[in-house]
């Protein structure tokens, strides 16, 4: 979780991962590298942030292998640029076969309501090729 403290989302969030059992980092300290530097070093699968901090990271170039572990990319607050979302979901992946991406990783953009404890609209988004269909990438395996 990487994010600006004082707003209630984040503590909604922080407090649904500790009273679901899951291991929680904060990261106080938004540099892009340090950013990097624990999603590496941990192994995150699920990165939450705001707008913002996804816009940062993007400008200062998405690392090749960095965000390998990473299957869920959660917003909040404010819309992604569509760039930026596409990006995160070629790192990453949902679900893999060894090495091999089966299912891209995926963004989730949640907004508003977060006062009340969830977000009002939802959209979750993975890149595909196809316009119809599962949105699974076709792959050729020979």
């Amino acid at each position: 979780m990487a994010g600006h403290f004082n707003h209630l989302v984040c503590y909604v969030g922080l407090l649904s991962a500790v009273l679901g059992n899951l291991p929680t980092w904060t990261i106080g300290d938004l540099r892009t590298e340090k950013i990097i530097e624990v999603i590496q070093g941990e192994k995150i699968t699920i990165f939450f942030a705001f707008p913002d901090i996804y816009a940062r990271i993007y400008r200062d170039g998405l690392p090749k292998r960095a965000f390998d572990s990473v299957r869920i990319w959660v917003s909040t607050a404010d819309a992604c640029h569509q760039a930026h979302v596409e990006a995160f979901c070629r790192t990453g992946a949902y679900l893999r076969l060894g090495r091999i991406p089966l299912i891209p990783s995926v963004f989730v953009e949640a907004f508003g309501a977060s006062e009340v404890g969830s977000a009002a609209l939802r959209r979750s988004r993975r890149r595909s090729r196809r316009r119809a269909g599962s949105g699974c990438p076709r792959r050729r395996w020979w």
